[in-house]
């Protein structure tokens, strides 16, 4: 009986022994594999800010289908997020020609898009120089990065269009203050009730400054991305007054309200594309939109509050669909998005909607992971990645020959890798704190 005992014992032992090295050993391999998932993502972002480089002009500037601003905007900060410094050749001639834009003495010549790219990258600039631990040192004039900072804000705050709902346009008055504000009420369970700015006046963006019938969701959430990122540079640099009235965020929150799906969605915004215009990249544009101006009328916002608004919750449960739709679904729409047209906007609108709202997973789904994987094994031996047809089924690159380049289509790519919006402190979103 003894010699039974301990032969069980002795059994179970090695049992045991062997349940544990094979749990050690799924762990290291799942370690194994993390650690090759990121070093692969780090050669592929290196890869892919060398074929930016590659095509820039001798005197600074990328080419951009006539907005060549906005495409140097865009390289210039994409490269600051795949790890180039401010001091380097191609970033410091870039900036060099954003510098030279005069947006005050003309603005009807600029766009929106070029306008908030080139406010994101001088914002990058400027968070380099005031970085918490090590500021980077470098010969960039801070203070003519903020003059046009600033001189990109108030084009983009003088262009908003006051629009609520569809095809009701008119210019928004540039004086601040309205009368009444509608108030941001801070609910019991912790999160924000956005009903008062459901019945208020909204304000969108269109291509242009003198657009006066024209506005959509995809120049509404860069305008916004650009003044978030003008905000978060005018407080880091200690400035007390308000560059960003606080009517401007009121009448864009309220304009996202007024034109989302009761499903939860948004589409591009224009009534020509009927219910089907973009929902993959125009649902998360909203989201980073609410996110945004919920963050900046807020005295102190969370990414745990904006997760719990309503309008926020049935959103990303739209987003989850659009991203990983039904088996055999065969094109966006009320039955899902094709994953072949998972193009870099599309990854980087999803990125930044999951970040602001601090997601590392969306339904069940590793979403960084999966993208990023699903970048890695598209990327071209070039280092780019190539531009897709995402206007309305068109081909791009038939379209605008200027695009026959891969430009665009690597800076998104490269700004979803990099996670462009930082993981946020999970107590706030407010600018100073966090943000593309």
């Amino acid at each position: 009986m003894i010699h039974f005992l301990r032969m069980y014992v002795a059994f179970h032992t090695v049992s045991t022994l062997w349940a544990t090295m094979g749990a050690f050993s799924s762990v290291f391999a799942a370690a194994a594999n993390t650690d090759k998932a990121r070093l692969d993502t780090t050669r592929a972002i290196a890869r892919g800010a060398d074929y930016v480089r590659t095509r820039q002009h001798p005197d600074g500037h990328w080419e951009g289908d006539g907005c060549e601003l906005g495409a140097t905007a865009l390289a210039v900060y994409t490269l600051l997020h795949a790890g180039a410094t401010v001091n380097e050749p191609a970033v410091s001639s870039g900036l060099a020609v954003l510098l030279r834009a005069s947006m005050a003495s003309n603005p009807a010549t600029f766009r929106t898009y070029e306008v908030a790219l080139t406010a994101m990258a001088l914002g990058a600039v400027i968070d380099r120089q005031h970085a918490g631990g090590k500021p980077e040192r470098s010969c960039a004039n801070v203070q003519a990065c903020y003059r046009m900072l600033r001189e990109a804000a108030t084009w983009l705050v003088a262009a908003q269009h006051v629009c609520r709902a569809e095809n009701r346009f008119r210019r928004l008055p540039t004086r601040s203050g309205s009368k009444t504000k509608p108030p941001l009420v801070e609910t019991s369970s912790g999160t924000y009730d956005l009903s008062a700015f459901r019945s208020a006046e909204g304000g969108a963006w269109g291509y242009r400054f003198n657009d006066s019938n024209y506005v959509d969701n995809s120049n509404t959430q860069f305008a916004l991305l650009g003044l978030w990122a003008a905000s978060r540079a005018h407080q880091q640099l200690g400035e007390t007054n308000v560059l960003v009235p606080r009517q401007t965020w009121e009448k864009a929150l309220a304009r996202l309200l007024a034109v989302q799906a009761t499903a939860g969605e948004w589409n591009y915004g224009t009534s020509g594309l009927g219910p089907c215009g973009f929902q993959e990249t125009m649902t998360p544009a909203g989201i980073t939109g609410i996110a945004i101006c919920v963050s900046s009328l807020a005295e102190r916002a969370t990414r745990e509050k904006i997760r719990g608004i309503t309008e926020v919750r049935r959103a990303l449960a739209r987003l989850e669909h659009y991203t990983y739709p039904p088996p055999a679904t065969l094109r966006f729409g009320p039955a899902g998005l094709k994953p072949a047209v998972r193009h870099g906007y599309f990854l980087y609108s999803l990125e930044r909607a999951c970040m602001f709202c601090g997601l590392h997973r969306l339904g069940t789904h590793d979403w960084y992971a999966e993208g990023a994987a699903e970048l890695l094994k598209n990327q071209n031996a070039d280092g780019s990645w190539s531009a897709g047809a995402w206007y309305s089924g068109r081909n791009l690159r038939a379209r605008a020959p200027h695009f026959r380049d891969n430009t665009i289509e690597t800076c998104f790519a490269l700004l979803f890798l990099t996670r462009a919006v930082p993981a946020l402190p999970a107590d706030s979103v407010s600018p100073g704190e966090g943000g593309p």
